[in-house]
C-alpha cells in the first residue's frame, strides 16, 4: 500500500496545475477532465476515465496540443478513494489558434473546445449523436481555500429565474447580496491533511443551448478510444494559491492491523 500511495501522489500532482491561460509563451500546465460516457462504453470505464490536455509547443498562430485519455482503477488510501490510471492513449494535435480547428496527422478532426474560450462563450460539456448541449459561459474565476475537507465555492454564473433555485436555500439571498444575475456553483473535496484536490463537481445551472454537432470533440475522443454516443466532460481545477504537493507530504497510510493472539489459559 505504501508504494500505491507514492504512485497516487505522482498521478495527482498534475491535477493541481492551475487552469491554463494562453499567452505568447507555450504553457506546460495540464487541463484535466473527467470523462463519463454512456451508450457503447464498456464497464471498465466506470472506475474513472480522464482526459489530460496540455499545450506542448506553439506560436501566435498554431499550437501543438497533446491529448491523453486514461482509464483508471479505484485505489483506497486511508478513508480516501482515488483513481489510478492503468492504461492510456495519446494524440498530438495541431490547433489553429484563430478558429481552434484541430488536425491529427494533417486530417481535420473538428474544433478543439478545451482551449480558446472567450468570456461569454459557452463551454462544450455534453456531446450527443444529434447535437451538442452547452452549459454556462466559463468567465468566472474559481476560488478555493483548502482549509477543511469540504469546500463549497460560489462564483458567477447562475441565472436567478430558474425553478431549480428553490432547491438551493439561501442562494437567491446570495445573488442579491453579490448584486449579480448569474452564479456558478462548485463543490470541491480536499484531503484535509495535505490539501490534495481529489474531486471537484461543477453544478452550472442555466438555460441550455444546442450548437452545431461538428463543433463537438467527439471525433477527437473516438481517436483516443472513447466510444459511445453520449460523452460528458467535467473539468478539474485547483486554486492558484496552493502549490503542488511534494511527495513527502502524501497522506499517511493506515498501519497494518495488529494480529490478535489468543490468550493462554492458566488453570487455577
Amino acid at each position: 500500500m505504501r508504494s500505491e500511495a507514492c504512485i497516487l501522489a505522482v498521478v495527482l500532482v498534475p491535477l493541481l496545475a492551475t487552469p491554463l491561460a494562453l499567452g505568447e509563451k507555450a504553457p506546460t500546465s495540464f487541463l484535466v477532465y473527467e470523462v463519463i460516457s454512456f451508450g457503447g462504453l464498456e464497464d471498465d470505464c466506470l472506475y474513472g476515465c480522464y482526459l489530460f490536455v496540455q499545450v506542448v509547443d506553439g506560436n501566435s498562430s498554431r499550437l501543438s496540443v497533446n491529448v491523453t485519455f486514461a482509464k483508471g482503477d479505484l485505489v483506497r488510501v486511508r478513508d480516501y478513494i482515488f483513481v489510478r490510471p492503468r492504461e492510456a492513449a495519446s494524440l498530438l494535435l495541431a490547433v489553429d489558434r484563430e478558429n481552434w480547428s484541430a488536425y491529427a496527422n494533417g486530417v481535420h478532426v473538428g474544433r478543439l473546445p478545451f482551449y480558446g474560450l472567450e468570456p461569454g462563450e459557452p463551454a462544450i460539456s455534453l456531446a450527443t449523436a444529434t447535437g451538442v448541449v452547452t452549459f454556462a459561459a466559463v468567465n468566472a474565476t474559481l476560488i478555493a481555500v483548502a482549509d477543511r475537507n469540504y469546500v463549497r465555492i460560489l462564483v458567477g454564473n447562475l441565472t436567478r429565474d430558474l425553478p431549480t433555485l428553490e432547491y438551493w436555500p439561501g442562494l437567491i439571498d446570495l445573488l442579491n447580496a453579490l448584486g449579480v444575475e448569474r452564479l456558478e456553483l462548485y463543490s470541491a473535496m480536499f484531503d484535509r491533511h495535505v490539501s490534495l484536490l481529489f474531486d471537484l463537481a461543477s453544478g452550472i445551472l442555466c438555460s441550455m443551448q444546442v450548437r452545431n454537432y461538428s463543433e463537438s470533440p467527439v471525433t477527437i475522443l473516438k481517436l483516443l478510444g472513447v466510444e459511445g454516443n453520449f460523452v460528458s466532460l467535467q473539468l478539474f481545477k485547483a486554486s492558484a494559491d496552493r502549490p503542488p504537493v511534494a511527495l513527502s507530504k502524501e497522506a499517511p497510510v493506515d498501519p497494518p492491523e495488529r494480529t490478535l493472539r489468543i490468550a493462554r489459559f492458566v488453570p487455577i
